[in-house]
């Protein structure tokens, strides 16, 4: 990295895996891991949802989500239903149990953003709106194909 560039991945990749484990641990005895409780909420918010769209928008390899989501179906919170514009795919909906989960992780997170919030120097809000430019800048990058990731630069 050149001297002086501003280090917001980093700081960006440190906090979330930070909040995570703030949360998992929040959430540890409710039997939910955090990252399931985020899939959880991710489908949730896109309902229905074929998982190559939720594989794209959070940029990992849909069998990835698809391991997740069996795990969240095993449980009972997630299940698949027809896609009715292709039959070859299924969409992910919660289910009445996963909603109840919602509801739960809901509190928890109304605690941990109770916690977190006064310890900022800025309204929730400017964070939430940086940390959506930054996911739309980064996605543009992933649906360019950008050459220059897969090239690191070169120090001079």
């Amino acid at each position: 990295m050149k001297p002086g560039r501003a280090d917001y991945l980093l700081e960006l990749w440190l906090a979330g895996t930070a909040a995570g484990a703030e949360i998992g641990r929040r959430m540890r005895g409710f039997g939910i891991e955090a990252h399931l409780f985020a899939l959880l909420t991710h489908i949730a918010h896109r309902e229905p949802v074929t998982p190559s769209a939720i594989a794209a928008e959070q940029g990992i390899p849909v069998t990835t989500v698809r391991d997740n989501v069996q795990r969240l179906v095993d449980r009972g919170l997630v299940r698949r239903v027809p896609n009715p514009d292709d039959g070859r795919s299924y969409l992910l909906v919660r289910t009445p149990e996963g909603g109840r989960m919602l509801d739960v992780g809901s509190a928890v997170m109304a605690g941990v953003y109770g916690a977190l919030g006064p310890t900022l120097p800025r309204a929730e809000t400017e964070y939430a709106e940086m940390l959506r430019e930054l996911r739309r800048g980064v996605a543009t990058l992933s649906r360019a194909g950008d050459a220059r990731a897969d090239a690191p630069e070169t120090p001079g």
